[in-house]
């Protein structure tokens, strides 16, 4: 059976660099590193935390997801099964069945890799009542509570080029928000920058 010890004290070349992930569109995280410098440390050990302050005192008492060594690469997949996941990546070296692993206190842990939740919502064109116009009715659907509660938009195939928002928060019961727009126009609806993380938006054609 593995047996697991911490080394406390080593030069910043034992510790492994360059941590780094990302999530793919089927929700598949890849994590990448770089080996330490020195070789005498030729192990990675990769931990699931809870977070990056979770120390390697508390972590060692379970078995790591994975340990890697140089010949097997330097990249490491996961699936975002959980609302969100970080990883905490340890340098180490090996005496037959017992791991020594440097507790490396900085550089080491990975981005919180969060499950995007949905942004649905759907467009449907008709007839206006002005003529020349046409009127257009958009609805939303979210699994979470939005934030900032709006989003961005703007029209397409108009002369200005502005940006809009929408406050979603008008539409408590499902009600759509409507437009009425030359009929060369069209709406295009876009996350800002504190959504991206979390959301995707999707468009449902009708």
């Amino acid at each position: 059976m593995k047996q697991f010890h911490i080394v406390e004290k080593a030069e910043k070349a034992s510790f492994i660099t360059n941590v780094h992930g990302s999530v793919d569109a089927e929700d598949t995280i890849v994590i990448a590193w770089s080996y330490p410098k020195d070789l005498s440390y030729p192990l990675c050990v990769i931990y699931d935390v809870e977070s990056s302050f979770e120390p390697l005192e508390s972590l060692i008492k379970r078995q790591p997801l994975e340990i890697y060594t140089v010949d097997m690469g330097r990249k490491h997949w996961e699936k975002l099964s959980r609302r969100y996941r970080q990883f905490k990546l340890f340098p180490a070296y090996q005496k037959g069945e017992e791991y020594y692993i440097l507790n490396q206190k900085e550089g080491n842990a990975t981005e919180k890799f969060v499950k995007k939740s949905d942004i649905i919502y759907t467009i449907k064109e008709e007839r206006g009542l002005f003529e020349h116009y046409k009127k257009v009715t958009v609805k939303f659907r979210t699994e979470k509570d939005l934030y900032p509660e709006w989003l961005k938009y703007t029209i397409v195939g108009r002369e200005n080029s502005f940006l809009y928002t929408l406050d979603l928060n008008a539409f408590p019961n499902g009600d759509g928000a409507i437009m009425y727009l030359k009929p060369e126009e069209t709406v295009v609806f876009e996350l800002t920058k504190e959504q991206k993380p979390y959301f995707n938006l999707r468009r449902i054609l009708l």
